[in-house]
């Protein structure tokens, strides 16, 4: 049986690596729904140019498309 601790840490452990090695991130947060929910409501292709304009480094779709998050640099 695994700690708690271990579930909050163990899923964002890769991406984690990455960053700190100030490698792209992008290598870690893959969503399949991506090009599908993009392709359906074109809105989300601005948001992502928005967020990029802001300086977000990789704007991602969060689950099936309810949500957009991203990953700032921290300079």
């Amino acid at each position: 049986l695994r700690q708690q601790s271990d579930y909050r840490t163990e899923p964002v452990a890769p991406l984690l690596e990455v960053l700190a090695a100030d490698s792209d991130p992008s290598a870690c947060s893959l969503n399949d729904f991506e090009p599908v929910v993009e392709s359906a409501l074109p809105v989300l292709q601005d948001v992502r140019k928005v967020m990029l304009e802001l300086g977000v480094v990789r704007p991602l779709l969060c689950g099936s498309g309810t949500a957009m998050a991203g990953l700032l640099s921290g300079e």
